[in-house]
């Protein structure tokens, strides 16, 4: 077997989870929220300084959504991308 065949994958490529992204100021308080990137970048962008970028994974039928466990801080993965560190 190759190394690629030894893989284990954390999530399915193709997800039926919807992502909902927060914008959390550095007093706890939430400054936005939604489920665009690219809405939830220019929050952070415009956010104080201190501000952190969640990303939580939902189940959601028409009616309900169910968080599926916790929400990651993607907040120095976006600073390390862009070249802020």
């Amino acid at each position: 077997m190759d190394k690629m065949g030894k893989l284990i994958a954390f999530h399915p490529a193709k997800s039926g989870l919807k992502l909902f992204y927060e914008v959390v100021e550095p007093d706890g308080e939430t400054r936005w929220g939604g489920e665009r990137a690219f809405d939830a970048l220019s929050w952070l962008h415009l956010a104080p300084k201190g501000s952190r970028l969640l990303v939580s994974g939902w189940e959601s039928d028409d009616l309900d959504a169910l968080p599926v466990g916790q929400p990651l801080d993607v907040t120095e993965l976006y600073q390390t991308l862009k070249g802020d560190n």
